[in-house]
């Protein structure tokens, strides 16, 4: 089945972008990155990333709780701001959106496909975190999930280590190697010890105030997806 829907998706690119040019990618860079609306007890999240994959994300509870996180394929009209969506899941359905632009505003008005209108602001601008490094270009610092199980520490020279504690208490510490592309969204660590998995790799998504919480699905790796918060440097 999933391999049913990826060629269809496959099919649905080819036709959606058919007649693209380097100019016509060129088009994305206004609104690559991460946009999101206020945050209140329900929000949503888009994140374009520049090979025309994105991704939305719903969250709950002020933010605190990932309900959901959709992957989809777009292409957007530099010209007549225009962005067309076909989500993963839905590959025979696309949303059209007539778009705006106001500095760092994105405001989304469907004109097809019966889906919400959105109002979004751009993340990640910031030069200075709250939280000393932790946030904006940089991963450095320590982060954790809500339940303090999942410990990540990046280091500035591309080094870091992860401690992880099992429900029994029992808990492993693995130092590691890493490489982030944030343009990409992309984020890479090898373990420098021989334990499974060796090497893990996931879609990053920096996101709340100041880029001070991280958005980890893994992609290879056989790892578990994680939402971790910045804990900042004065520890």
């Amino acid at each position: 089945m999933k391999h049913l829907i990826n060629t269809l998706l496959l099919i649905l690119v080819i036709s959606l972008f058919a007649g693209c040019d380097k100019n016509d990618n060129q088009d994305n860079e206004i609104i690559l990155g991460t946009w999101a609306q206020q945050p209140s007890n329900e929000w949503f999240k888009f994140t374009f990333l520049e090979d025309n994959i994105g991704f939305m994300n719903v969250y709950s509870q002020n933010g605190t709780h990932l309900e959901t996180s959709d992957k989809f394929i777009y292409a957007f009209d530099k010209t007549e701001m225009s962005l067309t969506i076909i989500f993963e899941d839905y590959p025979g359905s696309r949303i059209i959106y007539d778009v705006k632009m106001t500095d760092n505003m994105l405001i989304l008005n469907c004109i097809s496909g019966d889906f919400d209108d959105f109002s979004l602001y751009k993340e990640g601008d910031s030069d200075a975190s709250e939280l000393g490094n932790v946030g904006n270009d940089s991963l450095e610092g320590q982060w954790r999930d809500l339940d303090v199980m999942n410990f990540f520490t990046f280091s500035s020279n591309k080094t870091g280590s992860a401690l992880i504690i099992n429900s029994n208490g029992d808990y492993k510490e693995r130092s590691f190697k890493y490489s982030y592309n944030k343009k990409k969204g992309k984020l890479s660590i090898t373990f420098n010890d021989n334990s499974t998995p060796k090497s893990i790799a996931f879609n990053i998504r920096l996101s709340g105030a100041a880029n001070t919480m991280m958005e980890l699905t893994c992609t290879s790796g056989n790892f578990k997806d994680l939402i971790l918060w910045g804990v900042g440097t004065d520890k």
